[in-house]
C-alpha cells in the first residue's frame, strides 16, 4: 500500500461527499494528483481501500484483467480522514493554526484536505501519521 495514493482516493471521495469536487465524475485513475502514478499502484491501493471497507467499490474481472471501482467513501473510511486531520492538527503547528477555526467537520475536513493538497509535496509528516494509523487499525 503507498499511503499517498490511498489518502488522495480516501480525499477525492470525502471531498465528493461533501460535493466540493473539482473532477465528480472522474474516474479515480486520473484524478490530477495521481497522474504521475503508475495505474498498477493506484490499482492495488484502490483495492486495498475496498478491502478495508474504508470506500465502497468492487472488482470486475474479465478473465485476463481485474478492473476495480469506487462509488463513494464509506464512514469508516470519513472516519479516518477525520482522524488523520485530528491527528495531524496536535502534531503540525502551522496545520493547528489553519484548523484552529474550523467548528464544524466538514468545514475542517475541507481544510486539512486543501493544506495536504496544496503543494508540490504531499506533507511527509502527515503521511507519517497515515501509516501509523493504518498499522493501529491492523493491530
Amino acid at each position: 500500500m503507498n499511503a499517498m495514493i490511498s489518502v488522495t482516493i480516501l480525499f477525492e471521495y470525502c471531498k465528493r461527499s461533501f460535493n466540493r469536487s473539482d473532477n465528480p465524475e472522474m474516474h479515480f485513475y486520473v484524478i490530477p494528483e495521481l497522474c504521475d502514478m503508475d495505474n498498477e499502484i493506484i490499482k492495488a491501493n484502490a483495492v486495498h481501500l475496498i478491502d478495508e471497507n474504508l470506500v465502497r467499490g468492487g472488482v470486475d474481472d474479465d478473465g485476463t484483467k481485474t478492473f476495480p471501482w469506487i462509488r463513494r467513501i464509506t464512514p469508516t473510511g470519513m472516519q479516518l480522514i477525520q482522524r488523520l486531520a485530528d491527528e495531524s492538527k496536535s502534531n503540525i503547528p502551522e496545520l493547528h493554526d489553519k484548523l484552529k477555526n474550523k467548528e464544524d467537520s466538514m468545514g475542517k475536513t475541507l481544510e486539512f484536505m486543501a493544506y495536504c493538497l496544496g503543494s508540490d509535496e504531499f506533507p511527509a509528516k502527515v503521511l507519517d501519521i497515515a501509516k501509523n494509523i493504518v498499522l493501529k487499525r491492523l493491530i
